[in-house]
């Protein structure tokens, strides 16, 4: 995964994605930040999902996508029409990542609302649910006759240092060869709305 935020330029994402390719890996997948975390500015990022748009065009067996792209960034039929772009574009080989967001002062840069922890995990539960319930009509558009399965995976919760847990990995809609779309539920959590209340495992 590439920190993007920290001044990628897309020469260098094309000569990624290009390597990525030439070296036989299974995907190139970016975060979706848009200012610098380590670096600080005037490092910035390329907008995560217009790049792996264009990624998409110059690629042809990589797959693409975000780990992750926090809910507060995008309302959830928006980053849907996105990843349906994507999937269009590279024929079927995107894969989208979500979290709670996380990064507070990069939200008050570019007006994104923060809120609450609490608040972001809401909204993270929210849209999850919402593109659960669009999977269908998202898969359709991908491939007609397709039959969507619906399966649910589950991954290991490590204790970041700064007390970030990673919730359960969700595997929204998996038709057949086409739109394997897996949402990395990453929840930025305090310590009253941690592990007990998302019966994760520390």
């Amino acid at each position: 995964m590439i920190e993007g935020q920290e001044g990628v330029t897309w020469e260098q994402w094309l000569a990624l994605a290009q390597a990525t390719e030439a070296a036989g890996l299974e995907g190139l997948f970016r975060s979706d930040h848009y200012r610098s975390i380590v670096r600080g500015e005037p490092a910035g990022a390329l907008d995560a999902w217009a790049t792996l748009a264009a990624l998409a065009a110059r690629t042809e067996r990589i797959r693409l996508g975000t780990m992750v792209s926090p809910v507060t960034f995008r309302p959830a039929s928006v980053l849907a029409k996105n990843v349906v772009t994507v999937d269009h574009v590279s024929g079927g080989r995107v894969e989208l990542g979500i979290g709670a967001g996380w990064y507070e002062l990069e939200h008050d840069t570019y007006g994104f609302p923060f809120g609450t922890a609490r608040d972001r995990v809401d909204e993270l539960e929210r849209q999850n649910a919402q593109l659960r319930q669009q999977s269908n009509r998202l898969a359709v558009a991908l491939q007609e006759n397709s039959r969507l399965r619906e399966m649910t995976k589950y991954m290991a919760t490590p204790r970041f240092p700064d007390g970030f847990r990673l919730l359960p990995t969700q595997v929204i809609a998996q038709p057949p060869n086409q739109f394997d779309q897996t949402l990395t539920v990453a929840a930025g959590a305090n310590d009253e709305i941690g592990a007990k209340a998302y019966n994760t495992a520390a």
